[in-house]
This record gives C-alpha cells, sequence and structure tokens, in this order.
C-alpha cells in the first residue's frame, strides 16, 4: 500500500510540476508544546499561486534522554516523523507581504493520519526568496511555524 501511494504522490507531482508556473524549496521549523520538528519540503504553484506539494518532517534527536526522540502531545505518544501533501492557498498578495492559508496532512510516524492547517505570513526578501512566520494547530495545540522559501 505504501507503494502504490508513493508511485501516485510521485506521479502527481511530476505532472503538476511539468505544467507549473514555480517550483518551491522551502525548509520550516515547528514549534509546538510537544517540542520542535524541522523538514524540508517541495512543491510547485500554479498560475493562480495556490501551492501544491509534499513535505517530510522530523523530531530532533536528544541527548539527554539517549538519543531517543522528544515526546509530543503531552507524552502520549512518540512523534519521529510527519511526511505528507501540502496545500497553500493565498489570502492577501502584497508586494513585500503575502499572507495564505497552509495546509499540511499526512503520516505521523507511517500510520497515523493528521490534518495541520496555520495562517501563514510571506515575507519577500529578494526576488525568489521569502521569509515564512505563521500560527496553526496541531494535535489540538498551537503551533508556531517559520521556515525560508527558494521559488524557481
Amino acid at each position: 500500500m505504501k507503494t502504490y501511494t508513493l508511485i501516485i504522490g510521485i506521479l502527481f507531482f511530476l505532472s503538476g510540476a511539468a505544467l507549473s508556473q514555480n517550483i518551491t524549496l522551502a525548509n520550516n521549523v515547528e514549534v509546538t508544546n510537544g517540542g520542535t520538528q524541522y523538514g524540508v519540503s517541495i512543491g510547485w504553484s500554479d498560475k493562480l499561486n495556490i501551492e501544491y506539494g509534499m513535505f517530510h518532517s522530523m523530531s530532533p534527536k536528544d541527548s539527554q534522554n539517549n538519543g531517543e526522540v522528544t515526546q509530543y502531545h503531552q507524552g502520549s505518544t512518540t512523534e519521529q516523523s510527519f511526511s505528507g501533501v501540502y496545500l497553500d492557498y493565498p489570502i492577501r498578495i502584497g508586494q513585500y507581504f503575502d499572507m495564505g492559508l497552509l495546509v499540511r496532512t499526512g503520516l505521523v510516524n507511517g500510520q497515523d493520519f493528521k490534518i495541520t492547517p496555520a495562517l501563514m505570513g510571506s515575507l519577500h526578501l529578494g526576488k525568489s526568496l521569502n521569509l515564512n512566520v505563521g500560527v496553526g494547530f496541531r494535535g489540538l495545540s498551537p503551533t508556531l511555524n517559520t521556515g525560508l522559501k527558494i521559488s524557481f
């Protein structure tokens, strides 16, 4: 099942990228009450500035806990990775600053399905470089998202 999902995701990504307007690469840091996750994403935006793509984020190793990952959401489960697809829908497009709704959905640790909405702001640092900052929800707890995005 994982193989079929991966193949469909890759074909969807390649078909969209072939017809896209811009390809984007981004890194992100997400801070929650359960810890911090670092990740990367690759996507494309269409002519309406709607961005689609895939992402992967992981918890850092905690050296004080003998290499185990940090606990997430009141210690109930250990969230090691979060991978899936995302949609970034623009709410306001400006010359120096954009606002958008980011919805990420995917699998936590390869088994639990999760949807994470966020309201993101994007400050244009150059023609193809943006600084992203936003707030959202993950597991019914608030999150703070930051990152850099490069458009090609």
